[in-house]
């Protein structure tokens, strides 16, 4: 499967997030229950996915292992951002679990896992959007690599909003503030490995 899209994202407090609840109550309609995301992102050993992500605005990639709290399947997703727009590519794969993955290839390069990033998240659907909500969002190291620390609790939600190419863009003005580049995985990456771009 391969989706283009645009997305944007909000780093909000648990006030704020309450606050962006009650204003827009009335449009936001749930699509389905809630579900734990577990996800492995993979890097080389010197972070160049990481370390890329910072340096060019376009042609880079992220490249994740993603399991669903209420399916045992795991999907392999590369999230790319090129010159022509954002998308992302899902496969499923044979994996049973994340320890088995031990390294992935892709773009010429030899990729390791760097980091696990585990949240709950909410589906909604807004306007002609569809929006969702991440809380409880933990960073934890792989154990092939030299971490700084153990498990970190990320202290912010994350609202985002995915709307599809085809959708009519005056969807932005419902925006309810300005979004922010924002990467669970960079994230994680500075705070495990104390890494800062």
């Amino acid at each position: 499967m391969d989706e283009k899209r645009k997305e944007y994202k909000f780093k909000v407090t648990s006030l704020e997030l309450s606050k962006f609840m009650e204003r827009f109550s009335s449009r936001l309609n749930k699509l389905h229950p809630d579900r734990k995301i577990m996800s492995l992102y993979m890097d080389t050993h010197d972070f160049y996915i990481y370390n890329s992500s910072h340096t060019y605005d376009a042609e880079k990639f992220k490249l994740r292992f993603r399991k669903y709290s209420n399916n045992e399947t795991i999907y392999k997703e590369i999230k790319y951002n090129t010159k022509d727009g954002r998308g992302k590519k899902v496969k499923v794969t044979e994996f049973k679990n994340f320890d088995d993955i031990k390294y992935a290839n892709f773009e010429f390069l030899n990729l390791l896992p760097a980091a696990f990033v585990n949240y709950n998240r909410s589906y909604y659907h807004f306007y002609e959007s569809r929006i969702t909500i991440d809380e409880g969002i933990e960073f934890r190291p792989a154990s092939q690599r030299t971490k700084i620390r153990g498990v970190v609790k990320f202290p912010f939600k994350i609202i985002e909003y995915k709307i599809l190419e085809k959708v009519n863009k005056d969807i932005e003005k419902n925006l309810f503030k300005n979004p922010e580049s924002f990467s669970k995985y960079s994230s994680a990456v500075e705070s495990l490995y104390n890494l800062k771009n």
